[in-house]
């Protein structure tokens, strides 16, 4: 494998759509364990450099694991994200919203300027799937690509109003990546503009200043560490590794990163496999936790212990 560090936007620079294999899971990342920190970490470097510390060391954001895969002439370049898919899609909805913010705000240029760390341009062979630099698994697509393109948060929130099922207390929540959105874009307007009354970072200079000083501490502040594989490499024995000590797998996540690798390994067609026999298995209901006897479990788990029941005897 080769290992090299790169700028957080340098990863999306290039004219490639890195996509995320079907045997991984959803969007899972929530406020507390992963939204909230990756902000304080952003935050921090936005606060240092517009106080003038300019020299200080650059931010790790964590490591990516990604697979050339085979493109025919004419077709954007795909890379498989083996691993980092979380972490990739979540600085796609972040940057939206730094976009978004910028163009609310007056500043068009650098609007644009973010908009090509978030779409590919030119000539594609697929336009609708290969403007895209993230291309996550089937049930995130549309929420993905409705935070992406969607312009404003106005223009999102109208296509996710919230909504409260008859005699429900609390509305339904949104889907996760529309709450990322949201979460980044209230930060950066917290961040920008002051929160209850106390002045910003910097509120002396203007605001089209600071966002761009910002956005070049995106650039050149904040690190990330790409392992591209070789060959030889094993995709599925690394993903099983580095995911050991991570947000913790189902093993309904194990047997359907097994069963469509295996899949794609064998030159079936793993999208129409997956739609036909999977994907309403990976629908929210199945990671909710329920309790069988003394034990608390996802539905998945007691499903696939009754189902293997039956079976074996």
């Amino acid at each position: 494998m080769d290992v090299h560090k790169s700028s957080l936007l340098d990863v999306f620079d290039t004219k490639q759509r890195l996509e995320v294999p079907l045997f991984q899971r959803q969007y899972v990342w929530n406020e507390e364990h992963q939204w909230l920190p990756l902000w304080e970490d952003i935050e921090r470097k936005f606060a240092e450099t517009l106080a003038g510390r300019k020299d200080g060391p650059v931010h790790f954001l964590g490591a990516m694991v990604l697979d050339q895969k085979q493109t025919p002439t004419g077709h954007v370049v795909r890379r498989q994200v083996i691993d980092g898919q979380q972490r990739l899609t979540t600085l796609q909805i972040f940057l939206s919203a730094f976009r978004d913010l910028c163009r609310e705000h007056g500043c068009n240029e650098l609007a644009d300027e973010c908009a090509k760390f978030t779409l590919n341009s030119g000539m594609m062979s697929d336009p609708k799937i290969d403007k895209f630099k993230v291309w996550p698994t089937q049930l995130d697509r549309k929420q993905f690509s409705d935070v992406i393109t969607a312009g404003s948060k106005s223009a999102l929130l109208a296509k996710y109003p919230l909504v409260r099922k008859k005699y429900a207390q609390k509305y339904d929540p949104r889907p996760r990546m529309i709450e990322a959105y949201l979460f980044f874009y209230l930060q950066l307007e917290m961040f920008f503009f002051g929160e209850k009354g106390e002045t910003p970072t910097a509120a002396e200079f203007p605001l089209s200043d600071r966002l761009e000083e910002c956005f070049r501490t995106l650039k050149n502040a904040l690190m990330v560490v790409i392992i591209d594989l070789q060959t030889s490499d094993d995709p599925q024995v690394i993903f099983e590794t580095l995911n050991a000590r991570g947000e913790p797998l189902l093993p309904a996540d194990l047997l359907r990163n097994y069963i469509f690798l295996r899949a794609t390994r064998d030159g079936d067609d793993a999208e129409a496999l997956y739609r036909n026999y999977w994907q309403r298995f990976d629908e929210e209901f199945w990671r909710q936790e329920v309790k069988q006897g003394r034990l608390t479990r996802p539905r998945s788990d007691l499903f696939m212990q009754h189902f293997l029941a039956s079976k074996q005897g």
